[in-house]
């Protein structure tokens, strides 16, 4: 499965850089107790059940391995939003505000 995630990561980038398109990556710091919250918390989500315990079993294995991209990857850039004031600066970076 990492091989597939990782070659189809891959072909995104290479895509959009073939269009002349910018590829970046933002990532959102959130704790992991407020998205298991969020999770055990959904109603009439499509693929997430409320109180699976199977959603917490998935989120805790994706947080223990997750890394955030790098720009070597083939990215022009990469955010780290950690609270509110980071995701107005990166707003600015983007030249979205």
């Amino acid at each position: 499965m990492l091989i597939v995630v990782v070659l189809l990561w891959f072909l995104v980038v290479e895509m959009g850089k073939s269009r002349g398109s910018p590829i970046g990556s933002i990532v959102f710091r959130v704790p992991l107790a407020v998205c298991l919250r969020r999770v055990q918390s959904r109603q009439d989500h499509p693929t997430l059940p409320a109180n699976d315990d199977q959603n917490v079993t998935v989120l805790r294995r994706v947080a223990r391995v997750f890394v955030a991209p790098v720009a070597r990857e083939g990215l022009d850039f990469c955010r780290v939003v950690n609270e509110y004031t980071d995701m107005r600066k990166l707003g600015a970076d983007l030249n979205l505000l």
